[in-house]
């Protein structure tokens, strides 16, 4: 008999962050998150989010065995700037069972609706600041770093339990060898020389000012974006703990900012996509050898992701874009990158997804949110699952 619980002890938790590993095992394709990165994600006392929202994690079990989880999260930030009363549900994982799912969905739906709202979007891991999407094309090779992956089933399973699409998004495969940008060395010159003109300056991230920096990108991300789909403006602490995260990983010539005076008007970051090192490393765990595969293998990595890129309004259309773009391709490839992966693209950003092409890209994936009404007479997830006590924390 299948039992969903909300998670309400350290072995409820570790069983809930190793299901993935247990259901994905001799997937070619699957990435095993490293353990410590995943066991920060759902740390209430740590992760920025629980610092203004809230969230319950669900477990599934068959006759003790973990065969699926869910986490529904209720925004404040995103409650109070759209008043909308949408929630979300991420995380989500389940055996080639519809039973299974229909309960986890039933437990986050009822979660959510216990806590006033009516409408339910996902899989949405928290935010779009987070992995998001259901992946339903492009299955054939693994994904890049901070990109979902999951079992080819799930959007069918979200259709038959009533959710509809809400949004597509893309990713984009770049080649060295086959992008304009390859040829483009010379017109970034002369942009950025015309650029420097009007007091417009491009260069790396000062990492002995890192923290200063990334305020300065912040700023400017959360002017750029503002009015993109389901965007809530993202705080200094959550941005903070992103980019100190992110600083493990990459440099200084993978983070460009491009500068009007002081203020930041400009910004690209792409992440080495270390998914190519993680599918070796067993279970994600660092030690006792997935340490020295880690330290190694990064010396081989050939691909980048390209994780945030975008240009303040009032500084669009000058050119910023293709320096920022231009000077990127031409430090990686220096270094022996010859892929690189543009995602996420929402399918109505027109601008985008006429540009890319142009640029050699090609569509590699597709990804899918949906949507769910809530029903007034919705049972309440008290009434589906087993719940002893309050939230471990």
């Amino acid at each position: 008999m299948i039992e969903v619980k909300a998670v309400r002890s350290k072995r409820d938790l570790k069983a809930f962050i190793a299901t993935p590993n247990l259901l994905y095992r001799g997937d070619p394709n699957y990435v095993p998150a490293l353990q410590v990165q995943a066991k920060a994600l759902f740390d209430r006392r740590k992760y920025p989010l629980f610092k203004h929202s809230e969230a319950e994690f669900f477990l599934a079990l068959d006759q003790g065995r973990p065969v699926g989880r869910i986490v529904a999260f209720r925004n404040v930030p995103h409650l109070e700037r759209t008043g909308d009363g949408t929630g979300f549900f991420g995380f989500f994982e389940s055996v080639e069972e519809f039973a299974v799912a229909r309960k986890l969905l039933d437990a986050a739906v009822g979660w959510l609706s216990g806590k006033g709202l009516t409408s339910v979007v996902g899989p949405e891991n928290y935010t779009t600041n987070e992995t998001c999407g259901a992946l339903v094309a492009g299955f054939d090779d693994p994904p890049v770093v901070m990109m979902p992956y999951n079992k080819p089933f799930y959007p069918d399973y979200f259709e038959r339990y009533g959710f509809r699409r809400e949004l597509d998004l893309v990713s984009y495969r770049i080649r060295k060898g086959q992008s304009r940008l390859d040829g483009l060395t010379e017109t970034r010159f002369r942009l950025e020389r015309r650029l420097a003109g009007h007091g417009v300056t491009i260069g790396p991230v000062d990492m002995r000012r890192f923290d200063a920096e990334m305020e300065a990108m912040r700023l400017a991300y959360n002017l750029a974006f503002c009015d993109s789909w389901g965007f809530v403006p993202i705080s200094a602490e959550e941005f903070r703990y992103y980019a100190r995260d992110i600083r493990k990983i990459t440099g200084p010539d993978m983070m460009l900012l491009a500068k009007h005076g002081r203020e930041t008007v400009g910004f690209l970051c792409v992440l080495p996509d270390i998914n190519q090192v993680l599918i070796k490393i067993r279970g994600g765990r660092l030690l006792p050898f997935g340490i020295f595969r880690l330290l190694f293998g990064r010396k081989r990595i050939s691909r980048v992701r390209l994780l945030i890129f975008g240009v303040v309004p009032e500084f669009r259309n000058r050119g910023i874009d293709l320096c920022l773009s231009s000077r990127l391709f031409d430090g990686a490839t220096s270094r022996g990158i010859t892929e690189a992966e543009a995602g996420y693209v929402m399918v109505g950003n027109e601008a985008i997804n006429s540009i890319l092409p142009k640029f050699g890209g090609e569509v590699t994936k597709r990804f899918r949110l949906y949507r769910l009404g809530i029903s007034a007479d919705v049972e309440r997830a008290d009434d589906l699952i087993i719940n002893n006590g309050p939230p471990i924390r």
